[in-house]
């Protein structure tokens, strides 16, 4: 399948630099690095922990955003 593709002037003289020092063509350098990058997974999201606040008296939840900021010391 050919793919007609504008390439910066900067970029492509950089492309046929690495092709030829690898011993390889623009094109199958193009093709590897497409293959890589879709191929490759992307990282899950990790999951953010959030500071566990001990009730005093559990099963009563009474906190507005001043409440928050007495028990959390935020920076």
């Amino acid at each position: 399948m050919r793919i007609k593709i504008e390439i910066p002037k900067d970029l492509r003289s950089k492309l046929l630099e690495k092709a030829k020092a690898g011993g390889s063509t623009a094109d199958e350098l193009i093709v590897r690095a497409l293959e890589t990058f879709l191929t490759t997974r992307s990282p899950k999201p990790r999951r953010v922990k959030l500071p566990i606040v001990r009730s005093k008296r559990p099963g009563t939840l009474d906190l507005d955003n001043e409440k928050i900021f007495e028990i959390i010391d935020f920076p």
